[in-house]
């Protein structure tokens, strides 16, 4: 996973590859982000993962910068969630965006 670089600080790419799966961010709006998630085969069905985007501290003695974050598997149900259908996944942006935390 690549990062964007700004003032020492890595912002979340808005595509890559994991496991198999590519991500492409649809739309972001604050930490709230739409991911498209696909197989790289053609078949694959497209799901879409709500997210909201993790800041995680700079650790200088693993030499690591300040960063954005995909969230862990722990937060699914919690920070993350995936649908089979983008008006679901719309839906629960407007919820989050309604709340305003994460803006």
């Amino acid at each position: 996973m690549e990062y964007f670089v700004m003032d020492d600080f890595k912002i979340l790419e808005t595509v890559f590859y994991k496991d198999g799966y590519k991500y492409t961010q649809l739309y972001r709006k604050g930490r709230i982000a739409l991911y498209l998630m696909k197989g790289i085969d053609k078949d694959s069905i497209p799901h879409y993962e709500v997210i909201i985007i993790r800041e995680v501290k700079a650790d200088k003695f693993l030499n690591q910068s300040a960063r954005e974050a995909y969230p862990s598997s722990y937060d699914w149900g919690i920070k993350a969630w995936t649908f089979m259908s983008l008006d679901d996944a719309n839906k629960k942006i407007g919820e989050l965006i309604m709340q305003g935390k994460f803006i």
